[in-house]
C-alpha cells in the first residue's frame, strides 16, 4: 500500500520531468534539422536540386517523427525520475524506497512513510524545470542566419532546378491537357474506331515520354511528330469532308460545276461561279426555280459543315421569299455568304473533327511552351574559329601554239594556313589542294557542296601562252580572294554544324526570347 503511494505521488513529477526531456529532444531534432538543411542547400549551389522545398519539408516531418520515437523510446523510469528528486535535498529517500519496495519490515516502513511525507512538499515540482541547451539554441540560430543569406545566392545550378522545377510543372499540365484530348477523341463521332485507337495510341506514347523527360525543350521533336501526325489526319478528314460535299453539289445541276471548283480548291473560281449560279436563278422561270429551291434543301439535310448548311438554307429562305420578284431581289448577300463558307472549309485549318483540330492546337502551344522554357543552357562555351594567313602564290605557264593551237601549261601555288594542302597541277591553272576527310559514321544522306575561304591575299594571276602561226592566246585571271573549292558533306553534317553555331549565338548574344524560339523551331522542323 505504501509503494503505491509512492509511485502515486511521483506520478505528476514524473510527468513534469518527461515534458522537459520531449522539449529537449525536439530542440535538439530541429537543430539537426537545420544543419541537414544548410547542408543541402550548399550543395544546390554546386549540383542542382529540384524541389528543394518539398524535400525540406520532407527532412522536417521525418526528423520530427524520428525525435518523437525516440522520445518514446527513452522515456524515464523510475529510478531515473528518482534520482533527480533526491538531487532535490532528498538524501536518496526516494531511491531507497523503490529499491526496498518489496521489503515489509518496520524499518522500511518508517524510510518509506518519512519518504512519503517530503514527495507531498509541491517545492518538488517547482524544482523540475526545463533545462534549455542554451548551446544549441546558439549554434541553432547561426545557422538559421546563414541559411537564410545561402537561400538567396544565386548560381548556375540554381538556376537549372528552378528550371527543371518549371517544365515539370508544365509537363504535368500538358499531360493533363493531352488526357482531356484523349477522352475528346474517344467520344469525336467523326472518327473510325481505327483512327480514335490509332491517335490515342501516338498521345498515350508522347505521355510515357512526357512523363520520362526532364527538360521540356527536349520534348519539341516529339511533340511535333505527333502533331504532324493528326495533321495528316486532318488533312484526311478534311479531303473526306469535300468529297462527301462535292458529291451532295453534283446531285444538282444549279451546283453541278460549282462541285469542280469545290474539289479542285480553287477559291477564286468559286467566286465567279456564284455569279453564273445570281445569273442562272434570276434567268429561271418559276417551275424552274420551285425546283432547284427543293433541290436545295434536299442536300442541304445531307451536308455535314454547319456554316455551309446554314448558308444553303438562307439561300434557299431568300429565294423562296422573293420567287415571284426574284429579278429585283438581293440574293447576292447569300450567295457571298456561301462562298465565303465554302472557301472557309477550303482552309487548311479546317476539320470537321473538333477533337483532332483541338489536339493540333494543343501540340502546338506545347512546342511553343517547350521553346520557351529554357534558354538552353549550356555548360561552357565552345568557340569554332580558325586563324590563317595566306602565303604569297604564284603561277606562271608556258604554252606554245602548233598546229591547230594546241597547248600545254603548269602552274604550282603554295601557301599556309591552320589547314595543309599540296599543290598540284590542273591544266595549266594553279593547283588545287585537297583533304581527306573521315566522316565520322555520317550515314549517307543527300550531300551538298560546302565551300571554304582561306581568308588569305593572294595575287591577280595570268596563264598564259606565245602563239606560233596558227596557234591561240589564252588568259585567265585567278581572283586574289583566297577561296578553295569546296567539298561535298552529308547534308545532315551540314546542318549539325550550322544549328551549333546558331545555337552558340543565341544563347552568348542578346537576342529576344521570341527571336530565340523562332531559330530552335526552325532546326528542329529541318531535322
Amino acid at each position: 500500500m505504501i509503494d503505491k503511494d509512492i509511485l502515486k505521488l511521483l506520478s505528476p513529477l514524473k510527468r513534469k520531468y518527461y515534458m522537459t526531456k520531449i522539449v529537449n529532444y525536439f530542440i535538439h531534432g530541429i537543430h539537426c534539422f537545420f544543419i541537414a538543411l544548410l547542408s543541402m542547400i550548399v550543395l544546390s549551389k554546386i549540383v542542382s536540386i529540384p524541389y528543394i522545398m518539398n524535400k525540406s519539408i520532407k527532412l522536417f516531418i521525418l526528423l520530427m517523427m524520428l525525435t518523437i520515437i525516440f522520445s518514446i523510446y527513452k522515456k524515464p523510469k523510475d529510478i531515473e525520475l528518482a534520482k533527480v528528486i533526491d538531487s532535490f535535498g532528498l538524501k536518496e529517500r526516494v531511491v531507497t524506497s523503490l529499491e526496498n519496495s518489496e521489503d515489509d519490515t518496520v524499518f522500511s516502513s518508517i524510510q518509506k512513510k518519512d519518504t512519503i511525507k517530503h514527495l507531498k512538499d509541491d517545492n518538488l515540482k517547482k524544482n523540475i524545470k526545463i533545462k534549455y541547451p542554451k548551446k544549441t539554441i546558439v549554434s541553432t540560430v547561426v545557422i538559421i542566419f546563414i541559411t537564410i543569406i545561402m537561400i538567396n545566392i544565386s548560381t548556375p545550378s540554381v538556376n537549372r532546378a528552378k528550371d527543371i522545377e518549371r517544365d515539370k510543372q508544365i509537363i504535368e499540365k500538358e499531360n493533363e491537357d493531352i488526357e482531356k484530348v484523349i477522352n475528346e477523341i474517344k467520344e469525336d463521332k467523326e472518327l473510325t474506331q481505327t483512327q480514335k485507337k490509332e491517335i490515342e495510341n501516338k498521345l498515350r506514347e508522347l505521355k510515357k515520354t512526357l512523363d520520362k523527360s526532364k527538360k521540356l525543350e527536349d520534348l519539341d521533336k516529339d511533340i511535333l511528330k505527333t502533331k504532324k501526325e493528326l495533321e495528316k489526319l486532318r488533312e484526311k478528314l478534311k479531303n473526306e469532308e469535300i468529297e462527301r460535299l462535292t458529291k451532295e453539289l453534283e446531285k444538282i445541276d444549279l451546283t453541278k460545276q460549282l462541285s469542280k471548283e469545290v474539289l479542285n480548291k480553287n477559291k477564286e473560281n468559286i467566286s465567279k461561279e456564284m455569279k453564273n449560279i445570281e445569273d442562272k436563278l434570276k434567268n429561271m422561270d418559276k417551275k424552274d426555280l420551285q425546283k432547284s429551291i427543293e433541290d436545295l434543301e434536299k442536300i442541304e439535310k445531307s451536308i455535314e459543315d454547319e456554316e455551309i448548311k446554314e448558308a444553303i438554307n438562307s439561300l434557299a429562305n431568300s429565294l423562296n421569299q422573293n420567287i415571284d420578284n426574284l429579278q429585283n431581289s438581293n440574293i447576292e448577300s447569300d450567295l457571298a455568304n456561301l462562298s465565303n463558307s465554302l472557301s472557309d472549309s477550303l482552309s487548311s485549318g479546317s476539320c470537321s473533327s473538333k477533337s483532332v483540330c483541338n489536339g493540333i492546337s494543343k501540340l502546338e502551344g506545347m512546342v511553343s511552351t517547350g521553346q520557351m522554357s529554357g534558354q538552353a543552357s549550356q555548360n561552357g562555351s565552345t568557340q569554332v574559329g580558325g586563324n590563317g594567313t595566306g602565303g604569297t602564290g604564284s603561277g606562271s605557264g608556258t604554252a606554245q601554239g602548233q598546229g591547230q593551237g594546241q597547248g600545254s601549261g603548269s602552274g604550282a601555288g603554295s601557301g599556309s594556313s591552320n589547314e595543309s594542302g599540296n599543290g598540284g597541277s590542273n591544266g595549266g591553272l594553279g593547283g588545287n589542294s585537297s583533304k581527306t576527310q573521315n566522316d565520322g559514321g555520317v550515314k549517307d544522306y543527300e550531300k551538298i557542296h560546302a565551300p571554304k575561304n582561306q581568308s588569305g591575299e593572294g595575287y591577280d594571276t595570268q596563264v598564259s601562252g606565245s602563239k606560233g602561226e596558227q596557234g591561240d592566246v589564252d588568259s585567265t585571271q585567278v581572283k586574289k580572294f583566297g577561296d578553295k573549292v569546296g567539298e561535298e558533306v552529308p547534308y545532315n553534317e551540314v546542318l549539325k554544324n550550322y544549328k551549333k553555331s546558331a545555337y552558340e549565338k543565341i544563347n552568348t548574344e542578346d537576342i529576344p526570347p521570341k527571336m530565340k524560339d523562332v531559330v530552335k523551331k526552325y532546326f528542329i522542323e529541318l531535322e
